[in-house]
C-alpha cells in the first residue's frame, strides 16, 4: 500500500467520509474547524466546497458528515441541525432540518 495523495487541512478535522462511485468517481468529504465541507478527488485535488451557515448568517463547520446511498446528497450535523447539500450544486445553498 502506498500514499496516493495528501489533503492539506490546517485546522482540526472533525470528520471525513469516502464516496466510491466506481473507478471514475471516488471522492472524499472532509469537515474541519473554521472551514466549509470540502469534497476532494482521490488524487488530492479539491472538487467542491459546501458552506454551512448558522442562524447568524456566519460560516459554521459541520461536526459530522456522510453521503446519501446514491451520492447525490451530503449530510452535515451541526448543533441540533442537519444540513443537506446537493452534491451537484456546491456553495452555501442547503436545506436545514432541526433535530430538536
Amino acid at each position: 500500500m502506498s500514499l496516493v495523495a495528501k489533503i492539506p487541512l490546517g485546522d482540526p478535522i472533525y470528520d471525513a467520509n469516502w464516496l466510491c462511485g466506481g473507478a471514475d468517481k471516488q471522492l472524499i468529504a472532509t469537515t474541519a474547524k473554521h472551514h466549509p465541507v470540502h469534497l476532494w478527488c482521490s488524487d488530492g485535488a479539491r472538487y467542491a466546497s459546501y458552506r454551512g451557515i448558522n442562524h447568524l448568517d456566519e460560516l459554521s463547520a459541520a461536526y459530522t458528515i456522510t453521503f446519501s446511498n446514491d451520492g447525490r446528497r451530503l449530510y452535515g450535523g451541526h448543533n441540533a441541525h442537519i444540513w443537506i447539500w446537493d452534491t451537484d450544486r456546491p456553495g452555501r445553498q442547503h436545506t436545514t432540518i432541526k433535530t430538536w
